[in-house]
């Protein structure tokens, strides 16, 4: 069964990483009751690691998806606000998730099927967040715009990782895993074009210095 992005990230922090990286662990733990999997083995990791970042995929585009309503009634409105108050609040948990994932990669650079799934499913994830996270980011700059720049501060340090496995694959030039390469950096670019267009929007985002810099370096 899918299992949840906090689950996801503590599983990829707690065990995938650590046999990423040559050291022995079980993936059954106490503190995780809904992971049932066997003893992991360095072999088996990139297999667990598809299987966890296709989890998290999945999730983003299924679970963490707005609609923007077109009705102008003020229950319409509060309901709506307490339905994005929600998705906020599992944004956040997904983007740490994909962060400790692209650390499983960072901790294991000789396995060229890691770099290739990062790159597969790390694209996925950023274009749910195009299509879901950016349009409720906008919506929340009207009211509440610190939670919303630090999510989009959280997504900027994950798309920084993407194009470092990115460059590393293409300086590789192995063929397969250097094709994902132009279809996430176009995602990358645009995602950049939206944020900026983001920004110049909305004056709450413009005064944040933190994101204004961030924005103009990438």
């Amino acid at each position: 069964p899918a299992k949840r992005p906090a689950l996801i990230g503590r599983l990829l922090a707690n065990h995938i990483q650590p046999v990423a990286a040559g050291v022995s662990t079980s993936i059954e733990s106490a503190d995780d009751p809904d992971a049932v999997c066997p003893s992991l083995t360095r072999p088996g990791v990139p297999d667990a690691f598809a299987q966890l970042l296709g989890d998290l995929a999945r999730h983003c585009q299924s679970n963490c998806r707005i609609l923007l309503p077109q009705a102008s009634s003020n229950n319409s409105v509060a309901s709506d606000e307490s339905d994005q108050q929600l998705l906020m609040r599992g944004w956040p948990d997904s983007l740490a998730a994909l962060h400790v994932g692209l650390d499983v990669v960072r901790a294991w650079p000789e396995c060229v099927r890691l770099q290739a799934i990062a790159l597969r499913h790390g694209r996925a994830l950023v274009e749910a967040f195009m299509r879901h996270g950016l349009p409720l980011l906008g919506r929340q700059f009207r009211c509440r715009s610190e939670p919303a720049v630090r999510l989009l501060k959280q997504i900027q340090l994950s798309t920084r990782q993407l194009q470092a496995v990115a460059n590393t694959c293409k300086d590789r030039n192995d063929g397969p895993t250097s094709a994902l390469v132009p279809p996430l950096r176009r995602t990358l670019e645009t995602f950049i074009y939206r944020v900026r267009a983001l920004w110049l929007e909305r004056p709450l985002l413009n005064r944040s210095a933190g994101v204004r810099t961030s924005i103009r370096s990438r």
